[in-house]
């Protein structure tokens, strides 16, 4: 590339033709270009969703004994899900019964904090379950939601 810049390739929606989505020229500064991108990171520390073309759930199997215990959920252990959580908070919220306005509603409210809302549905859900609000019972929906790496956390920090 020109003026020593660098560029991420992008894939179709066919999934073969790649194209260039980002060039930076540090000569001129950054520039950005994006089409129709997914799942674009910078810097390897943000990554910028754009649509839900080419996000594909993935199937985390837990590693470790699902937790057990009947001790509510800590605020340390919400804290760590909240940044880890990421695009599923939709299924999670459903998983909790929230109805779909309400969902709707938080995610207006923290549209600019993916992070915030994860927190907030989470707490939100153990301040109206509170005797349901546990270690182990969050552990269960992790495992049926395909995130087993959520699980496994729950299981490291239990009490």
């Amino acid at each position: 590339m020109a003026h020593g810049g660098r560029e991420i390739a992008k894939v179709d929606s066919e999934g073969t033709n790649p194209q260039p989505i980002i060039y930076s020229d540090p000569a001129k500064g950054f520039y950005t270009q994006i089409h129709s991108a997914a799942n674009v990171q910078f810097n390897g520390k943000m990554t910028v969703y754009m649509g839900s073309e080419g996000y594909k759930k993935k199937n985390i199997k837990p590693r470790k004994p699902v937790t057990k215990s009947a001790e509510p959920v800590t605020l340390d252990q919400l804290l760590d899900i909240k940044d880890r959580l990421g695009r599923d908070w939709k299924d999670l919220g459903r998983r909790f019964k929230f109805d779909d306005a309400l969902l709707e509603q938080m995610q207006h409210d923290y549209r600019d904090n993916m992070s915030e809302l994860n927190y907030q549905i989470l707490s939100r859900w153990q301040r109206e379950n509170p005797h349901q609000a546990t270690q182990a019972n969050l552990a269960k929906i992790f495992v049926a939601m395909c995130r087993g790496d959520l699980s496994d956390l729950l299981a490291e920090q239990e009490i």
